[in-house]
């Protein structure tokens, strides 16, 4: 019998054993497998449908006139170089892992490459001819991973590597360290004034970048590239290389590669340090803050974007000038045509500033809406899709931090791994409630960036015994040129300020015995500062303002920070004060502050309070009993 019809049958037999394996099964068993199999298509089709459509072109990759002209490991940071220059025994870098046992597991992802064969020969002469790569035998890589394209606003394509055969052989890259919107929205900006704006972009920043430097060579052989067919080769080529298959190694940190954005981001940052000190890079470090003052600007870096954020253009025109030649010195080559000049209007990461306003771009506004709506549709998801579109809501969430408290039972969906995160999960009513709410206080994910200061200072602190509030009243005025009551520490570190919690006169406003059950210390520290929130946002006065509480319970900074805390009593609090945030629309800032230093200690816990001191007159606030 012929084979083919030998596996037809076969197959046919296989078939109508299952049909009589499902006819007899329940009828609520078939119900549910056929509601999971039409869930599994409206999956399949939003999937195939958010795939933005792209035909490969690889005669209009966009290449580096001349690539691997700046040196990588010269340019990085002091930790990133001492971990290059840690070789082990075997001569691999210590971020690489044992090539054995990883060999067979490099066939689990197939070998993606776009174009013909003409098409991918001209495409390698085209890389080799830049600097990029060059060509080698077979034998001399360790991985050969494939490529793809991606389009680009001028109509050009990016070529991106597949690396994920190569990431296998390297260790987690560090935190990179990219820009947030908050490291812009906590910056302190002089109240009233009006916040200037430049762009800079560097043109084939990581295809600039080259691995040939003796400590960094041997990451060469994991980004070898698919054979090129020998007979479109020139004869040259060909006769170095008589036998085997031939293929092009990148000698550039590929677009693609899991390290790639920390090298090249720090790259650029530790290039950017050499900048005069009236450049000041935005602190990316929890906490810190830096003072926008006459004469500084602030430069955020985003591995080859540029921002950055002054008073004045003719400020900005300076640092401009300062950045492109240190661009000249190292090598580096910028885009004029993306460059922006000072304006009032940027846009970077998904963020754009109108006129002091920090608020996230229309058409990502859309697209995340658009998309929200599309799972709330649908009667069951994947655990890997809502993480996505979490983290793209958490971005732009990040304006206004306290909107963060709303995403809890989404978090725990995600947290959730009894469920492998590729199945369809029918959604949680607190979810869809949840993402609901998200869509309807789209309006107030925004920062302003010139609101005053509150004309009162603030600290909070809780016992065992009883919470305790104290305010005091600024001991300077803010002026058009001080953004902040306080001259900003010289390195423009974000510190409590010791020397004017000393010498404030504070009142104590709030010494009250708890009147519920006992419950642990940083959740009564949270009721505290909620006390304090709630007396001022009575205050009109607190409208459109900075306000500053001082804190000693890094719980509760914590949880106030990133909106949510692992312990579940902490986490109710945190929506009770979203609530009073949004309504009287302060602007919260909750900096820690020494046990000892801080002046609510007494009151909170302080058993026999003779009375309240009143705040000074026109105040405008009403003590609650």
């Amino acid at each position: 019998m012929n084979p083919s019809m030998e596996n037809t049958n076969q197959s046919q037999r296989t078939l109508k054993n299952t049909e009589n394996a499902l006819d007899a099964l329940p009828d609520e068993v078939k119900r549910e497998m056929k509601e999971t199999l039409e869930d599994h298509a409206i999956h399949t089709d939003r999937m195939i449908n958010n795939q933005p459509q792209h035909t490969p072109n690889l005669r209009k990759v966009n290449l580096p006139t001349s690539g691997c002209s700046v040196p990588l490991f010269p340019g990085l940071s002091p930790p990133l170089q001492h971990l290059l220059r840690e070789r082990t025994r075997e001569g691999a870098l210590p971020l690489c892992l044992a090539p054995p046992a990883l060999l067979q597991r490099v066939q689990e992802f197939p070998l993606i490459s776009v174009g013909s064969p003409e098409d991918w020969a001209e495409l390698a002469l085209r890389i080799v001819g830049s600097g990029m790569g060059g060509f080698c035998s077979g034998s001399d890589l360790l991985v050969i991973n494939g490529f793809f394209t991606t389009p680009k606003p001028d109509g050009s394509q990016r070529f991106i590597v597949d690396a994920r055969r190569a990431n296998l052989f390297f260790l987690p890259p560090p935190n990179p360290n990219l820009p947030r919107p908050d490291h812009i929205a906590n910056a302190r900006f002089p109240p009233g004034a009006t916040v200037r704006a430049a762009l800079c972009d560097l043109t084939h920043h990581c295809d600039q970048l080259s691995l040939l430097h003796p400590q960094t060579r041997c990451l060469i052989r994991h980004f070898g590239l698919p054979e090129v067919p020998r007979h479109l080769l020139p004869p040259e080529v060909q006769a170095r290389f008589p036998i085997g298959p031939i293929h092009v190694a990148l000698h550039s940190v590929p677009q693609g590669w899991a390290w790639g954005v920390t090298l090249a981001q720090d790259h650029h940052r530790h290039l950017l340090l050499r900048l005069p000190r009236r450049t000041q890079l935005l602190h990316t470090s929890p906490g810190a803050t830096c003072h926008l003052r006459p004469g500084v600007v602030f430069v955020l870096v985003c591995i080859d974007d540029v921002l950055f954020l002054g008073l004045s253009d003719g400020t900005l025109l300076w640092a401009i000038r300062q950045h492109r030649s240190l661009l000249r010195e190292s090598g580096l080559q910028e885009s004029p045509s993306k460059a922006v000049p000072p304006t009032t209007t940027a846009r970077i990461c998904g963020i754009a500033l109108d006129t002091n306003l920090l608020r996230p771009r229309w058409a990502t506004l859309a697209s995340l809406v658009r998309d929200t709506r599309a799972l709330l549709r649908a009667s069951r998801t994947t655990t890997r899709e809502v993480e996505a579109l979490l983290g793209r809501w958490v971005w732009i969430l990040l304006l206004n931090r306290p909107l963060l408290s709303i995403p809890q039972a989404v978090c725990g969906f995600t947290a959730d791994r009894r469920t492998p995160p590729t199945w369809l999960r029918a959604l949680h009513p607190a979810v869809r409630r949840e993402f609901r709410l998200l869509v309807t206080f789209l309006p107030f994910v925004r920062a302003h960036l010139s609101l005053p200061p509150f004309h009162r200072l603030v600290a909070t602190d809780a016992s065992t015994w009883g919470q305790g509030v104290s305010i005091a009243a600024q001991p300077l005025r803010s002026g058009p040129h001080l953004p902040h009551p306080f001259p900003p520490p010289p390195l423009c570190v974000e510190l409590p300020n010791l020397l004017h919690l000393r010498l404030a006169d504070w009142t104590h406003i709030v010494s009250s015995r708890w009147a519920i059950p006992p419950e642990h210390t940083n959740v009564l520290e949270m009721r505290a500062l909620l006390t304090a929130v709630r007396w001022v946002t009575s205050s009109p006065l607190s409208n459109g303002t900075v306000l500053t509480v001082h804190c000693d319970s890094q719980a509760v900074v914590g949880a106030v920070t990133t909106g949510r805390s692992r312990s579940r009593q902490l986490n109710r609090l945190p929506r009770r004060l979203t609530s009073l945030l949004l309504a009287a629309n302060p602007r919260l800032r909750v900096v820690w502050t020494p046990t000892a230093l801080n002046p609510a200690d007494e009151p909170s816990r302080k058993q026999d309070w003779r009375g309240r001191h009143s705040p000074s007159p026109g105040g405008g606030f009403t003590c609650h009993p």
